[in-house]
């Protein structure tokens, strides 16, 4: 076989694996592990019912791919939002900002990513932390956020306290977006509710972490339906 042969092969192997990777996305995010099966993955995939496994293996290992990759793109999301901030000359309050505007705009962007983890969540959590303890990318972001937050010299609170706060803070209303946000009159999916929560997530962890207090907007105050 020849080099420019092996090119198209190359890529079109590529393009399938990324194929079965976003269909085992929906798939376990819509329906879970145990309820997706490898034949169906396949078919929304729009290839063979042996062709996952070709690729993956067995349907654990196609599992932990798929929370690998969409891990790797959140940490990759946030620590590229970290940089720019820095870059751009912004402090330990700018670089904040910009890591929670990046992190509520990926949770809206891919609602499969918060399905699968309430899910995996819901199954006690062993492969989650097994793959992010695994994945390169994970880790890393883990690293470069704590070394900003423990910068920012917040009084009396660690770094692991104040990315839970944020992940806590950022995550809730839009996992619960049809249980408890709506219920207390919020529109998880209305960008501008979005807008709001992300601007009053940033002023309630830098007021509280300072002991000063944040008011909420009149948008955000109001209830959104």
């Amino acid at each position: 076989m020849t080099e420019r042969e092996a090119e198209p092969r190359s890529r079109d192997a590529a393009r399938t694996q990324e194929a079965i990777l976003d269909a085992a996305e929906r798939l376990f995010a819509e329906r879970g592990y145990e309820a997706a099966t490898l034949e169906e993955i396949g078919r929304l995939a729009g290839v063979s019912r042996g062709t996952p496994r070709y690729f993956f293996g067995a349907k654990e290992q196609l599992y932990r791919a798929v929370l690998a990759r969409v891990l790797t793109a959140e940490a990759t999301l946030l620590v590229a939002a970290q940089s720019r901030a820095i870059a751009a000359g912004g402090g330990p309050d700018e670089t904040l900002a910009a890591v929670v505007a990046a992190f509520i705009d990926f949770l809206v962007a891919r609602p499969t990513f918060v399905r699968l983890i309430e899910r995996e969540t819901v199954a006690g959590g062993t492969v989650l932390q097994e793959v992010a303890a695994e994945t390169p990318a994970v880790q890393e972001a883990l690293s470069q956020l704590g070394e900003a937050f423990a910068e920012a010299a917040f009084p009396g609170a660690s770094p692991p306290q104040i990315l839970l706060a944020l992940l806590a803070l950022c995550w809730f209303p839009l996992a619960h977006a049809d249980g408890f946000t709506r219920s207390l009159g919020f529109d998880a999916r209305d960008p501008a509710f979005v807008v709001e929560w992300n601007r009053f997530v940033v002023t309630l962890v830098l007021s509280g972490m300072r002991g000063t207090t944040g008011q909420p907007t009149e948008a955000m105050s109001r209830k959104q339906r």
